[in-house]
């Protein structure tokens, strides 16, 4: 029960920090993920131009479109920090497939062809 009131506390105090940010969403709407046990999200966007506050993170997020794996692209937007972790806020297209690690990622071999 005390992780649930500690998540329900992190999403309103990120939601208070960031609610004054324009983003693109048409409606106002902020979509709030929150990141798994190992510090990792990965989604598709289903929906357009809604603002997405990417949050449970141990350190600054790095945030990837996948959706050409052969080409991600590296994603930014406003760095948050509440009392117990770190997030971002970001808007983002439809139809994207988003990772996102606080953990950098060892590659062993990158075949560009």
């Amino acid at each position: 029960m005390k992780k649930v009131t500690n998540l329900i506390l992190m999403s309103i105090t990120a939601f208070a920090m960031v609610s004054g940010f324009s983003a693109s969403a048409t409606n106002g709407d902020i979509s709030i993920l929150v990141a798994d046990q190992d510090g990792t999200l990965n989604f598709s966007v289903d929906y357009a131009a809604n603002a997405f506050l990417l949050v449970g993170f141990e350190t600054s997020p790095i945030i990837l479109d996948v959706s050409n794996e052969e080409a991600p692209v590296f994603l930014s937007g406003l760095e948050i920090e509440t009392a117990s972790d770190i997030g971002c806020y970001l808007s983002l297209d439809q139809d994207a497939d988003i990772f996102a690690t606080s953990e950098i990622i060892e590659v062993a071999e990158i075949d560009l062809y």
